[in-house]
């Protein structure tokens, strides 16, 4: 896959993601406003003696926390291309949505021309994350679906366990398709197949460069000790056309 076609799925997915977040939020904030004030649970729960406030009122919030919510998720690099959305990634969508949260909690309060009920914010939250993973995931899939035939190749550097985990999870297919071409041996490690190799042997670390120009490689995953920062260095000048 080149480089301009590799940009292209990117721009996709970040594209996608913007579009399906913006979605998520509007949805979160008509679901919650029908929770609060017309849902019969909810409202026998907590009552209505300040009545049902205009629809208007969180038509607008929730447009200017689209603008607001996107921002923090920028913040927080959750519009970062990611092959798989789990994890670390989770995590930081459950934070910057709060974060998000409080942000257009406090405009409201300030802006009084709006008005948000105090059950209706948390509500609102509870029901925007699964919205914003449920699209998250929804966009790898459709992207990975349309970009089946043309996978991002990788190779692995280095022999450690970490490496081979990472590998072997791209290479599962969850997510965008990743395809493993090979591992590159490390400083000091053996430069002959062994037991454990899970992928060909394609060649040593200082001869990367040939590796992914040859192998027409896509990404390079660097899983080398700590100790190896002479060997990083000379893997990242080689590396530096994939980019």
């Amino acid at each position: 896959m080149g480089h301009v076609e590799r940009r292209k799925r990117e721009t996709l997915v970040q594209f996608l993601w913007h579009a399906g977040d913006a979605a998520a939020i509007g949805a979160a904030f008509l679901l919650g406003y029908w929770l609060r004030f017309h849902s019969p649970l909810v409202g026998r729960l907590w009552g209505l003696a300040g009545g049902i406030p205009p629809l208007r009122h969180y038509a607008i919030a929730a447009g200017a926390s689209v603008v607001v919510w996107i921002l923090v998720f920028h913040g927080f690099r959750l519009y970062r291309l990611r092959p798989r959305w789990e994890g670390r990634a989770v995590t930081d969508l459950l934070r910057a949505s709060l974060l998000g949260m409080a942000l257009t909690a406090g405009i409201a309060f300030f802006y009084r021309d709006v008005t948000l009920s105090r059950i209706a914010v948390p509500l609102i939250w509870i029901l925007a994350i699964p919205l914003l993973h449920s699209g998250r995931i929804a966009v790898l899939a459709l992207v990975g679906r349309i970009a089946r035939g043309r996978p991002t190749r990788f190779v692995v550097v280095g022999r450690t366990p970490q490496g081979r985990r990472v590998a072997q999870a791209l290479a599962a297919g969850r997510g965008l398709p990743h395809v493993a071409v090979g591992i590159v041996a490390g400083p000091g490690e053996p430069e002959t197949m062994i037991d454990d190799d899970p992928y060909p042997l394609l060649g040593r670390y200082d001869e990367i460069g040939r590796i992914a120009r040859e192998q027409a490689i896509d990404r390079v995953i660097v899983a080398l000790p700590l100790a190896g920062q002479e060997a990083l260095i000379e893997i990242l000048r080689q590396s530096s056309g994939l980019a």
